[in-house]
């Protein structure tokens, strides 16, 4: 009646009693609270804690009868020295997330309480551990550990294959599928003789006689088995596809049987391998360092062979690419150092061959179908871009130099390999010049050039330039267009380039960063004008809100980079117009990728893996001291003359909040020290300006050692001087004009040791805008003041007289409402408080003669007529 499928004959039935079922239970939510211990997943953890405990009760019956296992003892050890070890680790516990760290404190208090029931079993397994009752879980937590290794592709065997291994087989890991699909019909714990007849090195089992002879590979099996399964072996240390160094990677085998020993070597017997490396690229399987082996045997053999050349050039882009491959699965954020030299080495081969052989088209378009790399009647033809693979080379260089401690040595013999960058990215310049790219790839190279030019003095690049062509004389000969090679002025440069890409790019943000790169280039050399015009041509204030993040932090940078430029030229305004909007946020490492913010934030573990990776390195770090010092300093210019001329004003309006808040804590103070960090000295010299002591404000301005941090800080800090002896003047004269019927230029320029030239403009400027009401008497040099300000006591006395007048309006309104009158809100001034004195008058005559007229009359129409004339009341 029923029929039976194939699936239901090869299933084998298993008889399970109710104690092995519960153990197994108990066996499973282990080995997932084991799996999400080594993610520091605390919460999942403590999800399965519960779930455990759960569990552990349904057994309970069985365990009473049986007692408690070992297993179930040897977990809460490990677990509680788990929690023990996070609890105390303090670095660990600050890098837990906002989830984490409460789950931490909920499982340490769960621990404490449950543990007390098995206190006597777990101190006697501290004092005698017994693994032996545990090896079913750690042998089979063991054996998906080594498969998650062999799936990733760390372990790697370098023993030789056998003859009849061709083509994918020949990259796939040894016993990487036989050993798995035996370990599913054997338990791990079986011995160690049905180990060895399988073959060690491709997973074949011997025939004949030879099976009972033991083989190097198959005792090398064992004894890795044992390396991983031995008695108290709880992790096992495999080196990754990079943790190889270039000295071992020497010393391993490199005669591999690509080819038979009469075989033929050819294009299209070469084409055959290439084609079976790429189909296996990418698998888990993949022993991806025999990849990268085998590559570098074939570009030998097409070397020595005299080969096709654009055979060869294939083969260097899949073997780049293979060692980019490399690097994915690296748990760190870079490649290793080896590993990247070796990739710049191949980058530059490629380069210097497609230079010679401007023939060989290449690039993402090409379909594989159209490939061409044999036949040379008909042009030849590779799928790959050679942009691409520079591109990657820069960004797995500026992430070594993430990597890298920032104030070691390390970092600075990791700096100097970028003029092997640089040199790369040159050789694709000329490329795409001389083999007429499309316009897009240009404009990426060109983006690589000036994102390595644009943040340094023009004196290092003359040098680097100097140095360069003296080198590549006959690189100048041949292309007469490399900038480079035939001016050392990094400014036309930098025009060359981003002109080219303003008018042939047609993507917004190589185009944006290009145009910030230039304005930061033209900022740090002083070039004020055409730094500011580029900007606000630009119209990015407008919309940079829209971009992506990494060019949102160059826009910041530039803007810094706006105003420390202003700062110089004395154009104070400017200055703190572009950095008061960085300065307010109280983020400006993290706004400007130069470190992560002081205070907590509840960010993921992927937000906080991506800020990472945008930071830039060190060696454009600009210096947030420096930033700090001067606003601040623009400020104090700024600020204290205008709240000298406003001491009064109610409603002044705040140029600088944070210049503000720091002066009033300061005013807050009883005992006030001497200046000790550059805020203080900034302070104190805005107190010492508000007195009219320049001396002693200068004094402190110049003091400060972030100065010397600019190319030239002799003429800062006169710059510096000059405008400090200009704004306390124009303080002195809003303080204390009114004292004063007239001033002489000479005592004026003997006070604030200015020339009179010089006092003469800062006077007819205030004049001019009306913030001084003057005039000069030529013949006798005299300031003659025309108004005389008030006195302190006089403001005082006119801001009580408004405050009376306003408390009178009010009351007078309140008296109107409750009689019911109608106001005018348009009475201000003297004569409305006349109009309105004259009109009380006259209801009060009016309420008079009618309260008198009424005295006498009764009844219900008077009363009504009363309500109406005095508004119902």
């Amino acid at each position: 009646l029923f029929m039976q499928s194939d699936d239901e004959d090869d299933v084998k039935r298993v008889v399970k009693s109710h104690k092995d079922k519960r153990f197994d239970e108990l066996k499973d939510a282990i080995r997932a609270i084991k799996n999400h211990k080594k993610i520091n997943d605390i919460a999942k953890v403590l999800s399965s804690f519960e779930l455990l405990g759960k569990i552990y009760l349904k057994a309970k019956n069985i365990i009473d009868k049986e007692g408690i296992p070992k297993f179930y003892v040897k977990y809460l050890v490990e677990l509680e020295d788990y929690v023990k070890d996070i609890w105390d680790d303090k670095d660990t516990k600050k890098k837990l997330s906002k989830i984490n760290a409460k789950a931490l404190g909920a499982l340490r208090q769960k621990m404490k309480k449950y543990v007390r029931d098995f206190e006597n079993d777990m101190a006697n397994y501290r004092e005698n551990p017994d693994v032996d009752e545990d090896s079913s879980i750690s042998s089979e937590g063991e054996e998906d550990e080594s498969d998650e290794d062999l799936d990733d592709g760390d372990d790697m065997d370098f023993t030789k294959k056998p003859e009849n291994t061709q083509g994918r087989s020949q990259f796939l890991k040894s016993g990487s599928s036989e050993s798995e699909g035996e370990s599913d019909e054997w338990s791990s714990s079986g011995d160690e003789d049905d180990e060895s007849d399988r073959d060690g090195a491709g997973g074949i089992r011997a025939a004949g006689p030879s099976i009972f002879l033991k083989s190097s590979a198959s005792g090398a099996a064992v004894k890795d088995t044992k390396r991983r399964k031995g008695k108290g072996s709880k992790q096992v240390t495999i080196k990754e596809d990079n943790e190889f160094s270039a000295e071992e990677e020497a010393k391993l085998p490199k005669d591999k049987a690509l080819f038979g020993k009469d075989a033929e070597i050819t294009n299209e017997s070469v084409l055959i391998k290439v084609q079976e490396i790429l189909a296996v690229r990418g698998k888990k399987a993949t022993d991806r360092r025999e990849v990268i082996n085998t590559f570098k045997e074939l570009l030998n053999i097409t070397q020595r062979e005299n080969l096709s050349t654009a055979l060869t050039v294939k083969i260097l882009i899949g073997l780049i690419s293979a060692i980019y491959d490399s690097a994915v699965a690296v748990l760190v954020n870079s490649m290793k150092q080896e590993y990247w030299k070796m990739c710049t080495e191949f980058l530059i081969i490629l380069m210097d061959t497609l230079l010679e052989h401007p023939e060989i088209n290449t690039g993402m378009k090409i379909p594989e179908e159209s490939e061409n790399v044999t036949d040379p009647n008909i042009p030849y033809q590779v799928r790959g871009c050679a942009i691409t693979l520079m591109e990657r080379m820069d960004d797995e260089f500026t992430k070594i130099l993430q990597s890298c401690d920032s104030r070691s040595p390390e970092y600075i013999q990791r700096l100097k390999d970028e003029n092997i960058v640089t040199s790369v990215i040159k050789k694709t310049q000329k490329l795409v010049e001389k083999n007429n790219f499309p316009p897009s790839d240009i404009c990426k190279a060109y983006l690589r050039r000036i994102e390595h030019m644009y943040y340094k003095y023009d004196t290092l690049i003359a040098k680097t330039t100097k140095s360069e062509c003296n080198d590549d004389e006959e690189d100048k000969q041949e292309i007469k267009d490399d900038s480079d090679d035939t001016t050392t002025n990094s400014r036309e440069e930098m025009a060359r380039l981003c002109n080219y890409i303003y008018k042939r790019d047609q993507t917004e943000r190589i185009r944006t960063r290009a145009m910030l790169c230039q304005t930061y280039h033209h900022a740090i050399h002083d070039r004020w004008t055409e730094a500011r015009d580029l900007m606000l041509m630009s119209h990015l204030q407008e919309s940079i809100q829209y971009s992506d993040i990494p060019t949102q932090v160059l826009y910041n940078r530039t803007m810094v980079q706006l105003g420390l430029c202003a700062f110089r030229h004395g154009i104070i305004k400017n200055a703190h117009n572009c950095l008061v909007e960085l300065q307010v946020t109280n983020r400006v490492r993290e706004l400007l990728a130069q470190g992560f913010s002081q205070r907590q934030s509840d960010k993921t573990k992927d937000q906080e893996k991506l800020e990472r990776q945008r930071q830039i390195p060190f060696h454009m770090h600009i210096n947030t001291e420096l930033i700090e010092c001067c606003y601040l300093t623009s400020a104090m210019l700024l600020e204290i003359p205008y709240m000298a001329a406003h001491e009064f004003d109610n409603r002044r309006r705040l140029i600088s909040k944070n210049f503000h808040f720091q002066l009033r804590n300061s005013e807050r103070q009883t005992l006030v020290g001497p200046p000790e960090s550059m805020r203080d000295q900034v302070i104190a010299a805005a107190h010492a300006m508000r007195t009219g002591d320049w001396k002693l404000c200068s004094e402190y301005i110049l003091g400060i050692k972030v100065w010397d941090l600019f190319t030239e800080p002799d003429s800062v800090k006169k710059m510096l001087s000059k405008k400090i002896r200009e704004e306390s003047l124009r303080t002195y004269l809003f303080t204390y004009g009114g004292v004063y019927s007239s001033l002489s230029l000479s005592s004026l320029s003997e006070m604030f040791g200015m020339e009179s030239s010089d006092v003469y403009r800062t006077i007819c400027k205030m004049i001019t805008s009306d913030e001084l009401q003057a005039s000069w008497d030529e013949p006798t040099e005299t300031l003659m003041m025309h108004k005389r300000e008030p006195t302190k006591l006089q403001n005082l006395a006119i801001q009580i007289a408004d405050k009376i007048y306003a408390l009178a309006d009010t009351n007078e309104k309140i008296l109107h409402e409750r009689h019911g009158y109608q106001t005018n809100k348009d009475w201000r001034g003297e004569q409305g408080r006349d109009r309105r004195r004259v009109q009380q008058s006259q209801n009060a005559d009016e309420n008079w003669s009618g309260n008198k007229g009424n005295q006498g009359r009764s009844g219900k129409g008077s009363g009504q007529r009363n309500k109406r004339k005095h508004g119902g009341k």
